[in-house]
């Protein structure tokens, strides 16, 4: 199974689009935030891909998730846009929110991020538009047989 992971497209879902182009098959898309609207319209374009999204800081969201927990190809997944768990300043909040997680995905602070703490694996893609430094950044999680990877792609 591949997901591509985006976050923080800000209006910018042509983006998107182009990373899709890029990295061939996709079995399921995670939006992590800022903005549901590309989400759902990156849904649409690809309306034959499963798509899971949460909502981020920079939107309006009444009544839509700001985290949820799901589970793909086995693999139990934590994932928030992250501003509600104060990851520009650290990694704690959501270690403790997280607990029982597989991995951890998140957003928000548009830098690109893949580490362990305290046994978990957190996985941040980057921003797809807004880079915090370099190219914009995706990721793309693959799960084969009880097992992954995840990486982090940079759109040229």
């Amino acid at each position: 199974m591949r997901i591509a992971i985006f976050s923080d497209s800000h209006g910018r879902m042509h983006n998107c689009l182009r990373a899709m182009e890029e990295v061939g098959p996709i079995d399921h898309i995670i939006h992590l935030g800022d903005t549901a609207r590309d989400a759902e319209d990156l849904g649409a374009v690809y309306s034959h891909i499963p798509i899971t999204y949460v909502c981020g800081n920079n939107e309006f969201c009444a009544g839509m998730d700001t985290e949820k927990w799901i589970e793909l190809g086995g693999l139990r997944l934590f994932i928030c846009h992250g501003h509600s768990r104060s990851v520009k300043t650290g990694l704690r909040e959501l270690l403790h929110a997280a607990k029982g997680a597989d991995l951890v995905l998140f957003g928000h602070t548009h830098e690109a991020f893949s580490e362990k703490v305290e046994g978990v694996a957190f996985f941040n893609p980057g921003s797809i538009s807004l880079p915090a430094s370099g190219k914009p950044s995706f990721g793309i999680l693959t799960i084969e047989n009880g097992d992954w990877t995840a990486v982090h792609k940079l759109l040229d």
